[in-house]
């Protein structure tokens, strides 16, 4: 039987086989060309870069940003679980966290890109993934609240992980600084759903892939208490206490919906 250590370490394969755009140093033995950006060619265009979903040819924010969150905390918990591959991790949050910031680019303020990709389109067809849809969905962060939140959450979290490690940075991507920095735009984005409802189930470019069935409240709650950790903020240690406290009722995640 192989040691846990020795399947976490494989378990990154998945992950660079998933990388789109200019993959990580350790990646280079998959295909590159696959939708470097936005569905044409150019390299660091908007919306390059991130990853696939489950095989598909479709960014969604949210599994995307759940999925690295749980693998930088996993990492954080038990940084010795990982052997020798700690640093293939360091690259797929590396790789992550300069896709989640390019959401904000050529955005107007408060808005974010909440897919890349039509997610009907790309279930109807077979195709490689340089034949990617690539079309680009924009919204106001104040609608997708649980996205913007979680990107939010994502983002302080490997920014604690990659400072804390002493992880180098490489050229073009971002810096832990940035991506907190990042992170307080989407959350600041987010509060502006005042009642923190996420965004309305079947409605939208997300709608039918994800679906948010629940309130934002918790990943509005891990957010404020990821971004006390990475920056020491005071203020979003006392929203996160007042969230636990008034809202025992929403803090609690009914599941996706997997399409």
């Amino acid at each position: 039987m192989e040691k846990p250590s020795s399947l976490l370490a494989k378990s990154m394969d998945f992950y660079y086989a998933q990388q789109a755009g200019t993959r990580t140093a350790d990646g280079d033995d998959y295909d590159s060309s696959s939708i470097v950006e936005g569905g044409d060619t150019t390299d660091g265009d908007t919306g390059s870069g991130g990853f696939f979903d489950a095989g598909d040819h479709v960014k969604f924010i949210k599994p995307q940003a759940q999925a690295l969150y749980e693998l930088a905390a996993g990492f954080e918990s038990s940084p010795d679980g990982y052997g020798g591959s700690s640093d293939e991790l360091f690259d797929q949050l590396l790789h992550g966290a300069k896709f989640l910031t390019s959401l904000l680019e050529g955005q107007a303020n408060g808005e974010m890109i909440v897919q890349v990709g039509d997610g009907g389109k790309d279930h109807a067809a077979w195709g490689s993934a340089a034949e990617g849809d690539g079309t680009i969905f924009q919204g106001k962060m104040a609608d997708y609240s649980e996205i913007a939140g979680l990107v939010a959450a994502t983002l302080f979290k490997i920014a604690k992980i990659i400072k804390n490690n002493d992880v180098p940075v490489p050229a073009g991507y971002p810096s832990p600084e940035e991506m907190v920095s990042a992170g307080q735009e989407f959350l600041k984005g987010a509060e502006g759903d005042t009642d923190f409802s996420g965004s309305t189930k079947g409605t939208g470019p997300t709608a039918g892939f994800y679906d948010n069935y629940g309130t934002s409240h918790d990943e509005m709650l891990v957010a404020y208490v990821e971004s006390y950790e990475a920056t020491g903020n005071d203020a979003d240690y006392e929203k996160a206490v007042a969230m636990f406290k008034n809202n025992p009722d929403k803090l609690e995640v009914s599941g996706y919906a997997w399409d």
